[in-house]
C-alpha cells in the first residue's frame, strides 16, 4: 500500500460524513500467485433498511473483483441497481471469502467505497483436529492492515476543526496514538459483523466526549495532554477487544455470544437459547439491529437480566431496566425525554424473560413491559434514525431472545 493510500485511509475513517474506506495490503512475503486470485464474492444485496427491498448484485461486484488485480475495489450506491427507496440510505451486504478461508460478511453504507484483497498464500498455517484453523492460518487468509509510517494522525490536519485535533497535529505522541486508533478502528470495523452501527455510533460517541473532556479552554496544555493519552489509552482497549479473532462460534471478544440457529434479518434477530450480552465495568458491547430505522416503528424485545441492567437504546441513549443505582427507578438517559427518569417503574424479575414494547413516533414514545405502560413522552422524536440496541452494563448478564422492529405507516 502506498503511503498517499495509507493517509487517505486515515482521513476517511474518522471523517464520517465522507466513505468509510477499509484498506486491505499485500504483506511481504505473500505468494503473488495467492494475492493475484483476490477474494471471491459469494453473494450481494443492495438494500434499504425501511422497506426491506432488495436487490442482488452479486454479479455487479463480481465484475469489479475481475477488474482489479488480485482485489477488488468494490462501490455501495444506485449504479448496481437503482433506487430501492428514493430518500433512504440504503446498505449493501457482502459475503466473500479468501481462498482456502472462511466466509467473511462485510457491511458498506450508500456512498462507501471498500477495498478488498487477500494477502497472503491460503496454504500457510494449519488446521487443527477439530476443524479450527490456526491463529497463523486465520492471519493468512483474513483481511490485514497496514500502519503506515507510525507518526500521522487519523485524520486530515489541514482540515483540523477544534483545539483537540490541533493540539493532536502538534503534539507527535498525540499524532501518533491517534494514528494507531485508526488502524485500529479499521480493524474493528471488519470484524465487527451485525454489530458495525453499534461499533460506528460508539466511535462517533468517543469523539465527542474526547473534545468536552479534554478540549476544554480552561485547561493547561499539559493538562489536557494528559487527558488525551489516557482517553486514547481506554479506547484502543475497547477496539482491540473488537478486533480480536475470538471464536469464530461466538463471535470477536467481548461480543454478544450467538449460537447455531439464531437469524440476523435486516429488522429482526431471533435465538431460541438467548443470545448472551456480558460487561465489564461500564457498558457491554450492544446487540443492534444491522439497519437503521427512523419512527414511527414498533419495538418488542424479548430479554432478560441477571440481575441488574438491562439496557435498551434507540428513543434515548439508554433506557435502563433494573438500574444498579436503584432497582425501581426506570432510567432515561439522552433524547428528548432526558433525565425524566420514573420511580417504581424501572423494575423487572431479575433471571426472567419480559417482553418490552417501545413504541416511537415522531412526536412521542411508549414503553410497555408485559402489556404494562411503564413510560409515556410527548417530544419531538422526529430525527431519529438509529439501530435498535440491546446492552448491559457493571457487570451484568443479559440474554436477549428476540429484537424484532416494525415499521407503522
Amino acid at each position: 500500500m502506498s503511503q498517499s493510500t495509507c493517509r487517505l485511509l486515515r482521513v476517511i475513517l474518522f471523517a464520517f460524513t465522507l466513505p468509510i474506506a477499509v484498506a486491505r495490503a499485500v504483506q511481504p512475503g505473500a505468494n503473488p500467485s495467492a494475492a493475484a486470485a483476490g477474494p471471491d464474492i459469494r453473494s450481494a444485496t443492495y438494500a434499504s433498511p425501511r422497506n426491506g427491498q432488495s436487490f442482488d448484485v452479486t454479479n455487479q461486484l463480481e465484475s469489479s473483483c475481475r477488474a482489479n488485480s488480485g482485489s477488488c475495489v468494490l462501490s455501495c450506491g444506485n449504479q448496481l441497481a437503482g433506487d430501492p427507496d428514493f430518500g433512504t440510505p440504503k446498505y449493501c451486504r457482502i459475503v466473500y471469502a479468501c481462498p482456502g478461508g472462511q466466509a467473511r460478511e462485510v457491511r458498506m453504507q450508500e456512498g462507501e467505497r471498500l477495498t478488498l484483497s487477500c494477502p497472503m498464500d491460503a496454504s500457510m498455517g494449519t488446521v487443527r483436529r477439530d476443524g479450527a484453523r490456526s491463529a497463523v492460518s486465520e492471519a493468512a487468509t483474513a483481511p490485514s492492515f497496514s500502519p503506515g509510517n507510525g507518526t500521522a494522525p487519523g485524520f486530515d490536519c489541514s482540515r483540523a476543526s477544534n483545539g483537540v485535533e490541533q493540539r493532536i497535529c502538534v503534539e507527535p505522541e498525540l499524532r501518533r496514538v491517534d494514528g494507531d486508533l485508526a488502524l485500529a478502528y479499521a480493524q474493528a470495523l471488519v470484524r465487527s459483523g451485525i454489530q458495525r452501527e453499534a461499533l460506528i455510533d460508539g466511535e462517533r460517541r468517543w469523539i465527542s466526549e474526547r473534545n468536552n473532556e479534554c478540549g476544554a479552554a480552561s485547561l493547561p496544555s499539559w493538562v489536557g495532554d494528559q487527558c488525551l493519552s489516557q482517553a486514547y489509552k481506554t479506547r484502543l482497549a475497547e477496539l482491540e477487544a473488537w478486533a480480536a479473532p475470538g471464536d469464530p462460534a461466538r463471535g470477536f471478544t467481548g461480543a454478544p455470544r450467538m449460537g447455531d440457529g439464531d437469524e440476523v434479518y435486516c429488522d429482526e434477530i431471533i435465538s431460541s437459547a438467548g443470545i448472551v450480552l456480558t460487561s465489564g465495568r461500564g457498558w457491554g458491547i450492544p446487540l443492534s439491529t444491522p439497519c437503521r430505522f427512523q419512527p414511527p416503528v414498533d419495538i418488542t424485545i424479548v430479554a432478560s437480566a441477571d440481575p441488574t441492567n438491562l439496557r435498551i437504546r434507540y428513543a434515548a441513549e439508554q433506557v435502563i431496566f433494573n438500574w444498579e443505582g436503584d432497582r425501581t427507578q426506570l432510567r432515561i438517559d439522552g433524547g428528548p425525554a432526558n433525565g425524566l427518569n420514573e420511580s417504581g417503574e424501572g423494575g423487572i424479575p431479575a433471571g426472567q424473560y419480559v417482553t418490552i414494547r417501545w413504541l416511537v413516533t415522531p412526536s412521542s414514545q411508549d414503553i410497555y413491559v408485559n402489556g404494562q405502560l411503564r413510560f409515556h413522552h410527548s417530544g419531538d422524536y422526529s430525527h431519529i434514525d438509529r439501530p435498535v440496541s440491546v446492552f448491559t452494563a457493571e457487570g451484568s448478564t443479559v440474554l436477549v431472545k428476540s429484537i424484532v422492529v416494525h415499521k407503522m405507516h
